[in-house]
């Protein structure tokens, strides 16, 4: 069955699947392990990526449970939907519960805490602030530099186009270019 399996399309993977035929589950697990691998990479810096496939093949098998080729998608783009939104889901609860347990926090009786807010910390912050801006700056045309500048004032495409005198889709890719030399900034 495994041979002729691998030319069935999903759709007809998924129904096989679904009347019983664990087989067929196996040949969608390796169609999409690349795709589950390559979100988990895309994720991994958010969450853990062991985690993150995990979710991936989970997701995975849901798809196939609760796919109707009646409701107008393909199985790929609803299982590559099911999958990054189970891992984004899983990341988003990561993030939230990095909460250190009770048992493992000492009382702090007795222990000076800097005051974060002391004239002095707010001049380092200022300082360092000063010089992320000054190397932003510097690896920016002054084209990027705004279109940056004016999207994280929450302005939108067409506003800034507007305002710049320039068009949406040379916004757009002045901002891609922005973000793309400012990841570099961060290696």
């Amino acid at each position: 069955m495994a041979d002729k399996s691998v030319v069935l399309s999903d759709e007809k993977l998924v129904s096989l699947v679904k009347s019983g035929n664990n087989e067929c589950f196996d040949v969608l697990h390796e169609r999409y392990g690349k795709l589950i691998e390559s979100f988990a990479e895309k994720y991994s810096a958010v969450c853990i990526k062991s985690d993150l496939v995990d979710a991936g093949i989970s997701a995975l098998s849901d798809a196939i449970i609760s796919y109707r080729e009646d409701a107008g998608a393909s199985f790929k783009t609803f299982a590559k939907t099911c999958i990054e939104s189970n891992m984004l889901d899983v990341c988003k609860k990561a993030n939230n519960s990095k909460r250190i347990p009770k048992d493992l926090v000492e009382p702090l009786d007795g222990v000076d805490l800097p005051d974060s807010n002391d004239p002095e910390s707010l001049l380092i912050k200022k300082e360092y602030f000063d010089l992320l801006l000054g190397s932003i700056k510097s690896k920016l045309s002054d084209l990027e530099y705004s279109v940056i500048y004016k999207t994280a004032l929450g302005m939108s495409y067409k506003e800034i186009a507007a305002q710049i005198g320039k068009g949406e889709k040379s916004v757009e890719n002045a901002l891609l270019r922005a973000r793309q030399k400012i990841k570099e900034l961060k290696r």
